[in-house]
């Protein structure tokens, strides 16, 4: 038999007297446990034949073993390979249980939000997340979240109903207390929760993203920088400019175009503002491998302007500034530029295909077949040539 993972834990664990979130009872769980926890060991805990669903008290004796699971401190997430996962994978494949209606669990969770294991308190709310519309769960976990210290709980929390944060007050603050926290993980997981459409009334929450904007982390500063679009609002034009001007900050362009993208084509955006700052980038040269980036062209999907829905189409009249036809020329110009990189001249033909006609796919065709010595050029002429036929 395969040698199973080993962990090793104390020959009797009991977890006493826990608080129970549902309504300030207690109950007692044992849970128990082997010199050596396997699969094997694991799956002993349970009596009910194959194919039957597993009872409550089963359940919780897999459970409460997640308490003994180490947690990946360059992760922040439970170590990926444990034998707990696996056999909790076994319970819907083998026992046919499906966690989340075995009676009473839901109140199991919830009396695991201050166990003092951090593995369970997380997971716990990681399982909660099934019920993240439930406003007595989101009120639960934000209660949790104010005084939570572990990475990997916060970042359980922030994933489970952060992107509830524009409807429940006392979560919103309970985040954005932590968006300055030392971990990377959990600041990274706050921006990827709470910049996004839903929040874009609410000021707390657009002051955090400022920070975020400017965060010491690289990965936490591209989840910002491409999302503040989302909230429709001008005043982080400034920043985004700043950003995209700055060839010392070439590596947040793209995540910076996004935004101004969004500000001035998705939804009902209409700043003329961002849109002139997207032409003058697209439009400079020299290009090069990096200018315009290639990731910030892929960022650009227009909708096909023979097909604009009257929502669309209410958007374009308000869009007095918008030419489709100013766009063809732009991503035409950097199609045929050998300086620009292979990918964003790739990418340029696609994105101004849902804009162009096939009158305009012909002349570009003509324009690249000039260019003989382009090591490009054929690679193009089949991309162009894919994007006429779709106008047949």
């Amino acid at each position: 038999m395969k040698k199973a993972l080993k962990f090793f834990v104390a020959a009797a664990v009991t977890f006493s007297t826990v608080v129970c979130g549902a309504g300030g009872l207690t109950q007692t769980v044992q849970a128990q446990a082997t010199d050596e926890m396997t699969e094997e060991s694991l799956l002993s805990l349970i009596q009910t034949p194959k194919g039957q669903q597993i009872t409550l008290d089963e359940y919780k004796s897999i459970f409460l073993s997640y308490a003994k699971v180490k947690i990946d401190k360059y992760q922040d997430d439970l170590e990926w390979k444990n034998p707990v996962k696996t056999v909790m994978n076994k319970l819907q494949s083998d026992y046919k249980t499906n966690e989340h209606v075995i009676p009473g669990v839901k109140d199991f969770y919830l009396s695991l939000l201050n166990n003092e294991a951090p593995q369970l308190r997380g997971m716990a709310i990681n399982k909660l997340s099934y019920w993240s519309n439930d406003q007595e769960i989101i009120n639960k976990i934000a209660g949790t979240l104010q005084n939570e210290t572990i990475p990997y709980v916060i970042i359980q929390g922030v994933k489970c109903v952060g992107h509830l944060s524009y409807k429940n007050e006392p979560l919103a603050n309970a985040i954005i207390a932590k968006a300055d926290n030392d971990n990377e993980n959990v600041r990274e997981a706050i921006a990827a929760a709470i910049v996004i459409e839903r929040n874009k009334d609410s000021d707390a929450i657009k002051d955090a993203a400022r920070k975020l904007m400017h965060d010491k982390a690289s990965s936490v500063r591209k989840i910002a920088l491409s999302c503040v679009g989302a909230f429709g609002d001008e005043s982080f034009i400034d920043d985004l400019e700043k950003v995209i001007n700055d060839p010392a900050e070439q590596q947040f362009h793209a995540e910076a175009y996004r935004s101004l993208f969004f500000l001035w084509y998705k939804g009902n955006n209409t700043s003329k503002r961002a849109y002139d700052i997207c032409v003058k980038y697209m439009s400079q040269t020299p290009r090069s491998k990096d200018v315009p980036s290639w990731t910030a062209i892929s960022y650009m999907v227009f909708d096909d302007c023979t097909k604009y829905s009257n929502q669309r189409k209410e958007w374009k009249e308000k869009a007095t500034y918008f030419s489709e036809s100013e766009w063809v020329k732009i991503l035409t110009n950097i199609a045929i530029d050998p300086k620009a990189y292979e990918n964003t001249r790739s990418s340029a033909v696609e994105r101004m295909a849902p804009l162009a006609t096939k009158a305009d796919l012909e002349k570009l065709k003509k324009k690249v077949e000039g260019l003989s010595k382009d090591t490009e050029r054929e690679k193009l002429l089949q991309k162009i040539d894919a994007q006429i036929q779709k106008k047949n």
